[in-house]
């Protein structure tokens, strides 16, 4: 895979300019950093009934996907079943399952 500088190079060679890939590269590094972030779940949560990727404080656990629903509670995915369960571990940050969208 071609680094983000490499590929700017390509991309500003095709529109003929250093502006563009001085934009190309700051936008892929803004893109990367809001994409990659851990939210803060005590400063915003997710939307209500999402799944999301969780980082746990848990015995034998350090990830687990969650929802968060409208009762302020923190939920397990089901793995078969169809229904949900309360998470009792303490939720360090989420952020977006974006393959999800």
């Amino acid at each position: 895979m071609k680094s983000i500088e490499e590929r700017a190079k390509e991309y500003a060679a095709k529109c003929h300019g250093q502006n563009t890939e001085w934009g190309f590269i700051a936008g892929a590094h803004s893109e990367h950093e809001e994409l990659t972030r851990w939210h803060d779940p005590k400063e915003e949560l997710p939307e209500d009934d999402r799944e999301v990727l969780c980082i746990v404080n848990r015995q034998h656990r350090k990830y687990a996907i969650l929802r968060h629903d409208n009762y302020d509670w923190w939920q397990y995915v089901p793995f078969q079943g169809g229904g949900w369960c309360g998470y009792d571990g303490e939720v360090c940050g989420w952020r977006p399952i974006h393959e999800n969208e």
